[in-house]
C-alpha cells in the first residue's frame, strides 16, 4: 500500500496516498492525534487527548466515538491496539487515580465499549 501516517504536535496529522511523495493534512478540528492505527486497510481510530474518532475510508473522514455512556470523561487515552477492523482496546488515565489506568475493550468497532 502506498498510504501512510504521520502525527507530529506541530504539523497534525498527515496522510499521504502516494508513497510519501506528498501529505495531506487530515487533522481533525485542528487538533493533532498523538497516536493513529489501522484494523485492516480501510478501517482506523486516532486519538487526540479524551477524543477517539474512526474511519471506515481510509483516513478521507474521521468520525467521533463517544465512548463508553456518552464519553472518556476527563481522563486521557493514552494507547490503543487495535487485533483487527472490530476488535480494539484502550489504556485510559485516570486523572491521578491511585487505582491506575483504565482498561477498556470494544468487539465491534469502537461504538460500544467495555471495561476490564
Amino acid at each position: 500500500s502506498l498510504n501512510g501516517f504521520i502525527t507530529d504536535v506541530r504539523l497534525g496529522d498527515l496522510k499521504t496516498t502516494d508513497g510519501g511523495y506528498s501529505w495531506k493534512n487530515t487533522s481533525v478540528n485542528s487538533a493533532s492525534s498523538h497516536m493513529i492505527a489501522f484494523g485492516n486497510k480501510q478501517i482506523g481510530w486516532k486519538l487526540t487527548g479524551n477524543s477517539l474518532y474512526r474511519t471506515s475510508d481510509v483516513g478521507n473522514t474521521w468520525n467521533y466515538l463517544a465512548g463508553p455512556t456518552g464519553g472518556w470523561g476527563s481522563g486521557i487515552i493514552m494507547k490503543m491496539s487495535p487485533l483487527d477492523q472490530n476488535r480494539l482496546w484502550l489504556l485510559r488515565s485516570t486523572d491521578y487515580n491511585v487505582s491506575g489506568p483504565d482498561i477498556w475493550y470494544s468487539s465491534n468497532s469502537g461504538f460500544n465499549w467495555t471495561f476490564l
